[in-house]
């Protein structure tokens, strides 16, 4: 059941969910400009990209920034250090719900399992209802976890956390990949917002 516009917290739950809908528009208009931005420079059919250089204005106006073709159209197709950075937006995005829905400014390092699990308590839920997305949603905090903390494989007890929950993990020292599991993230975390019961 979504909160009332008379509730205190409604406020910060709307700009919440704003925020998650942002970047979600964000995500998908980026690939968009992305893949556009780098057919174009693949219609040049420069015969050496890596020998044409770019050069703009660096943000803040100090310096500039400069990269050949080849780089430009290589990191235009990095999908995933893009799909790394939303899914950091996305769990940070359920965090503040979380925080919310519990009544603390911080959430103690027990992970989602434990104050997640609260959050969902507090609205006559649990992890239960997540359903085969409760190992997803557990995946997508480990995978940002990896993530946020510079790594590029998964660990035992990365695994071993995903499967505790009733995920199915990658091997021991896979490599992260984001990309291909982002869609299925975002949806996972979107169920667990959404059944905190922190809704408009």
């Amino acid at each position: 059941m979504a909160i009332e516009s008379s509730d205190p917290d409604f406020a910060a739950t709307k700009v919440v969910w704003e925020r998650y809908r942002d970047l979600t528009r964000f995500l998908h208009s980026s690939r968009i400009a992305l893949n556009r931005e780098a057919a174009l420079w693949n219609t040049l059919q420069l015969s050496a990209p890596e020998n044409v250089g770019i050069t703009t204005p660096s943000l803040g106006g100090v310096g500039s920034y400069e990269v050949t073709v080849a780089e430009h159209v290589a990191a235009l197709q990095d999908f995933e250090t893009m799909s790394g950075l939303v899914l950091l937006g996305s769990c940070s995005l359920a965090e503040a719900l979380t925080r919310l829905r519990l009544g603390v400014d911080k959430l103690d390092r027990s992970g989602i399992e434990t104050w997640g699990n609260e959050a969902l308590q507090r609205n006559n839920r649990s992890f239960a209802d997540l359903g085969d997305n409760c190992g997803v949603l557990v995946e997508a905090y480990v995978a940002r976890n990896i993530y946020a903390h510079g790594q590029s494989v998964w660990s035992q007890n990365d695994v071993n956390r995903v499967a505790n929950s009733g995920g199915t993990p990658p091997p021991v020292g896979a490599r992260l990949e984001v990309a291909n599991r982002l869609e299925a993230y975002r949806q996972a975390i979107k169920q667990y917002m959404r059944l905190t019961g922190m809704t408009i």
